[in-house]
């Protein structure tokens, strides 16, 4: 509790430090609440509901139109559990945005930056890892866009792993065809002590689709189809070599105002991605998702999602749904040296 107190008091002191800097002060809170409920009956991936919701807060303070800092929180909340310190989650990042590029470097939200999808970076680390510690840049030139960032997820130390995930994607677009790829490394280092039985692990994953995307098409709002191969290789040092695992995948979107239909087919040799859904260990997978936006032309993001899980004779259901709100404002700051 002294942890969340003393990180919410930084924050509010943010506020008097620069009220008489003369910069323009940013502020931003906000919710995200989700009820994700996996009604798995398979041997790849475990049967749960995951119920919570994570609210946060945060100030930043604009030093020129192009590059800002901020302070704030995250804190999660698992309904039926009790509130745990650990669960808070610090944003301290420096941030700037100028044409065509756009840098974060620190600890920083993780919303409406995860572009990866769920075959190299499960969706559930937005529950747990709110927050994205480490860099993230990106670029966008003339219908290239490409980003690559780290996250690290531990430090070294006596008792805990190193471990961090680096990723990468790029897409560039042609008229109406894309190319794109998806890449993710997952290192899992040993402890500062290296014991006996501590070895460390390589695990790294790749896609690399060709497709289509049209935007408000005479019936459809979107109509999104790519196709291409997913490859994924694995080792751990001095254990066993590198393990490669080779497929193909096919993604289809469509969508209509409010309602979509979302579409994703894997064939081919059971994956091994560390970060990945574990679905896609199937040697065959195919996830179908019944989308509702549900709360058009509103500052409020609503999803739901009932979503079909077809396996080698299996057919298992989940259902998600998912409230997104922030309210942000900006505040220019008394200047003593204007009086």
């Amino acid at each position: 509790m002294m942890r969340i107190v003393l990180l919410m008091t930084t924050v509010c002191s943010l506020f008097i430090f620069t009220e008489g800097t003369g910069q323009e002060l940013k502020w931003k809170v906000g919710q995200y609440s989700f009820l994700d409920n996996m009604e798995y009956y398979n041997s790849y991936s475990k049967s749960q509901t995951i119920f919570g919701t994570q609210t946060f807060a945060q100030s930043s303070i604009a030093i020129d139109k192009y590059n800002e800092f901020t302070l704030g929180f995250d804190f999660l909340y698992e309904f039926g559990d009790e509130i745990r310190s650990e669960n808070l989650y610090p944003r301290i990042y420096y941030h700037h945005s100028k044409e065509d590029i756009n840098l974060y470097m620190g600890a920083f939200p993780r919303y409406n930056l995860k572009t990866v999808p769920p075959i190299l970076l499960n969706d559930t680390i937005q529950y747990f890892r709110p927050n994205m510690e480490g860099v993230f840049l990106e670029i966008n030139r003339k219908g290239i866009s490409q980003n690559i960032w780290i996250d690290w997820l531990s430090k070294q130390s006596e008792n805990s792993y190193e471990i961090f995930l680096l990723g990468s994607t790029g897409k560039y677009n042609l008229n109406k065809f894309f190319v794109r790829y998806d890449f993710t490394l997952h290192h899992l280092a040993t402890t500062a002590t290296f014991m006996v039985n501590d070895h460390i692990r390589d695990n790294s994953g790749l896609n690399v689709l060709f497709g289509t995307n049209f935007v408000k098409s005479a019936i459809l709002d979107t109509f999104y189809i790519a196709t291409g191969l997913t490859i994924s290789a694995d080792r751990t040092r001095n254990v066993y070599d590198v393990d490669h695992r080779y497929g193909s995948i096919t993604e289809l979107l469509l969508f209509h105002k409010q309602f979509g239909i979302r579409s994703t087919n894997y064939i081919g040799e059971g994956q091994i991605i560390v970060a990945g859904d574990k679905l896609y260990s199937s040697e065959f997978y195919n996830r179908t998702d019944l989308i509702w936006r549900i709360f058009k032309n509103s500052p409020i993001k609503g999803l739901f999602e009932f979503s079909f899980h077809f396996l080698p004779g299996i057919l298992d259901f989940s259902q998600k749904f998912t409230i997104y709100l922030d309210i942000e404002g900006t505040k220019k700051l008394y200047n003593k040296n204007n009086n």
